[in-house]
């Protein structure tokens, strides 16, 4: 720190810094600054990384799908075709699997493997059942414009099924 009545007698600026003499009524002083931030005119770049971490989500629009509506579905048939619509919201493409539980009503039941499902409403048939392993793609969004897909369900009523509501677990999971 300079102290009053002190003179400086030079100010020099080096490669390494800054050295500046000063005489006072204390005697005479010198001190270093090493490595000041000098202004330059010649630009200076700057580079980075940024590491974008993948995200997987899927949601649905509806969690409840009725088969058959209010009219029901006579056994032997197929019910009319319902849609769940899922969309990725993430940053990368996924893979929407469908796994079904049994249906049950009291102490009847009948296979989940009676469930269809696919990417199109038509067709869907015993093929499509939603413990046959197939997967429908959901490609990654676009930036800031998650993707969707229409999911179709129907249920094929095994002939001699007893009459009552029957209840079914669809687990809709993703996999990226």
């Amino acid at each position: 720190m300079l102290r009053r009545n002190t003179v400086i007698l030079s100010l020099s600026m080096t490669a390494v810094g800054i050295i500046l003499v000063a005489v006072s009524m204390f005697g005479l002083s010198a001190f270093a600054f090493v490595n000041p931030v000098l202004a330059s005119s010649s630009p200076q770049n700057v580079g980075g990384n940024v590491l974008i971490n993948s995200v997987c989500t899927i949601s649905l629009t509806n969690t409840l799908i009725q088969f058959g509506g209010s009219a029901g579905v006579a056994p032997g048939t197929i019910s009319t075709v319902n849609s769940v619509i899922d969309t990725n919201g993430g940053n990368i493409g996924s893979y929407i699997w469908a796994y079904a539980g049994n249906w049950v009503y009291a102490s009847n039941t009948f296979g989940g493997t009676n469930t269809l499902w696919g990417a199109t409403s038509s067709p869907l048939n015993p093929t499509n059942a939603v413990s046959s392993n197939t997967a429908i793609a959901l490609p990654a969004p676009t930036l800031g414009n998650p993707t969707s897909n229409t999911i179709y369900f129907a249920v094929n009523v095994p002939v001699g099924t007893p009459a009552g509501t029957f209840q079914q677990s669809i687990t809709i999971t993703n996999t990226c």
